[in-house]
């Protein structure tokens, strides 16, 4: 997978969730940290937001949360 680099308006949209959530969840030490660009901006690795999406748990149709199953694609 290529690396890329996302803004917070990025990750808002790739996690259908509004800017503030994300940066909520960043100070609640919740999200992973983004990294400084030469030029101060700030940017997510994909490979950091993809690694938290993985660890999240699932919601199964009965309501309950579990850890994922990580199974070989």
């Amino acid at each position: 997978m290529e690396l890329r680099l996302y803004s917070l308006a990025n990750v808002a949209t790739i996690l259908d969730a509004d800017e503030q959530d994300v940066l909520d969840w960043l100070a609640a030490g919740r999200f992973p940290s983004p990294i400084s660009l030469p030029n101060g901006e700030q940017r997510w690795k994909s490979y950091d937001l993809e690694a938290w999406i993985l660890e999240l748990p699932v919601v199964h149709q009965d309501g309950k949360l579990s850890s994922q199953d990580h199974q070989a694609a």
